[in-house]
């Protein structure tokens, strides 16, 4: 196999690499004299079975981070989750927010199932999924093929359930959900109406990340077939996420739809976040959301990150915040740092420096 690390001559290895090549069904990569060594598995663009997976992680039992990132996986993903639910008890980092089906019939995915066996993972604390993993709605409703807007009443005990399930996640400090997937019609108002209210209920977290990007040719073809309707209807439920999770110190939103966030404007919501990062140029800052912001700047809120502001009076407003760090993001390629008296550009590189160390999170 390429680019294959392996503790099988190395008492002291602590990673297991698996990039660019099949894992053969069937392998033992590992003898119980080394696989007790491994604290991290990286299946990274590989096809791995699930036979192959079972028994890699059955000879890891000490393994604290795994992640499939794009890699092609034999059967559903919930299936995937039980070896690691019953061998790794001691797993707190899990990156399964990119992969591929081995097949159509692997696209069966069981959404119970699956925050069940994550809600038995006493230890984990760092979660990146995607938004579909949190969605009640059947096959035939993200398909697009049913008309309506209203969860059934199969899919709402589902997303009952699911919310029983992640509320007994109470160690999860870092969760990043972001969709990789094509976005149907259902899917688009299950991500507007019900995303952001199930997330609430982890009220142990401490940094969250959304990530909402409908890029993909058939999003393009949904958002062209309708969107002045399309536009009118904004991601609901981050006044749910202030409310419950007191813990929750960064918040970082990447909303690249052509659509915007219904944002709070209640100063009292903001009161615990210290990072705040909104990349969301739908949406339309208000002045009460500025005073709400500033009003923060003054306790815990230092550091701030927007996309265009483009009223000047709430601009003003803003930047009469004591922050240690407020950047406006242009575009792709311009930024500005503002302060209380002066505003300056600054190259993209002196952004990533300044900024990003603040915002990005260690996730596996």
């Amino acid at each position: 196999m390429k680019d294959v690390i392996t503790p099988m001559n190395d008492v002291s290895q602590r990673y297991a690499v698996f990039k660019d090549e099949a894992v053969i069904p069937g392998l033992s990569v590992y003898t119980s004299q080394y696989g007790v060594n491994i604290t991290i598995l990286n299946f990274f663009s590989v096809i791995v079975s699930l036979e192959s997976f079972r028994t890699i992680v059955k000879e890891t039992p000490n393994v604290l981070e795994v992640s499939l990132k794009e890699s092609i996986i034999s059967d559903s993903l919930d299936a995937y989750m039980v070896p690691l639910s019953v061998h790794c008890l001691k797993l707190r980092g899990l990156d399964v927010s990119h992969f591929s089906p081995g097949s159509r019939d692997s696209i069966k995915f069981d959404v119970e199932h699956f925050w069940n066996l994550l809600s038995r993972m006493k230890r984990l604390k760092y979660l990146f999924v995607n938004c579909w993993y949190l969605s009640p709605l059947t096959s035939t409703s993200q398909a697009g093929k049913r008309p309506s807007r209203v969860l059934t009443d199969r899919e709402l005990a589902v997303k009952k359930s699911v919310i029983n399930h992640i509320k007994r996640m109470t160690k999860l400090k870092s969760l990043h959900v972001v969709n990789f997937c094509n976005v149907t019609e259902e899917l688009d108002f299950f991500i507007c109406e019900h995303l952001l209210s199930i997330i609430s209920n982890l009220e142990s977290l401490f940094y969250l990340r959304i990530t909402i990007l409908y890029t993909t040719d058939a999003t393009f073809k949904l958002v062209r077939k309708n969107l002045a309707a399309y536009k009118l209807i904004s991601i609901e439920g981050l006044e749910s996420i202030l409310q419950k999770c007191q813990k929750l110190s960064i918040l970082v939103i990447n909303c690249l739809a052509t659509k915007g966030i219904k944002l709070p404007e209640d100063p009292a919501l903001y009161a615990n976040l210290t990072h705040f990062w909104l990349r969301c140029k739908h949406t339309e800052l208000t002045l009460a959301f500025g005073s709400a912001l500033v009003i923060n700047s003054k306790k815990q809120l230092k550091h701030l990150v927007l996309s265009r502001v483009t009223k000047k009076d709430v601009l003003d407003k803003i930047k009469e915040g004591d922050f240690f760090n407020f950047y406006e993001r242009i575009c792709e390629e311009s930024y500005y740092r503002h302060d209380r008296n002066a505003s300056y550009p600054v190259s993209k590189a002196e952004f990533h420096v300044a900024v990003l160390q603040y915002f990005i999170h260690r996730f596996i």
